[in-house]
């Protein structure tokens, strides 16, 4: 595979790409261990200090960290856009 011709094609860095579904498959492979719940959400923290990911417990856990993080990307984006 020629990743530098693949690169100008599509206009994205294919490496970085591999790379960040290592770090993903890497929290999934940690989700998936069960250490507390196996169920994991992305949200924004109530006391402003920015957002976090972690296991819980709470009703909006998800078994993929793919879907955590697809879900708090579209709600923050709904978000985002209702505030204008």
């Amino acid at each position: 595979m020629d990743l530098e011709r693949l690169k100008k094609q599509a206009g994205i860095d294919i490496v970085a790409l591999l790379a960040d579904k290592d770090r993903l498959d890497f929290l999934q492979a940690l989700t998936d261990r069960k250490v507390y719940t196996g169920k994991v959400v992305v949200r924004t923290l109530t006391t402003a200090r920015g957002w976090r990911m972690h296991e819980t417990s709470g009703p909006y856990g998800m078994e993929s960290v793919r879907e955590a993080i697809d879900w708090f990307m579209k709600y923050e984006d709904e978000d985002e856009n209702n505030k204008s």
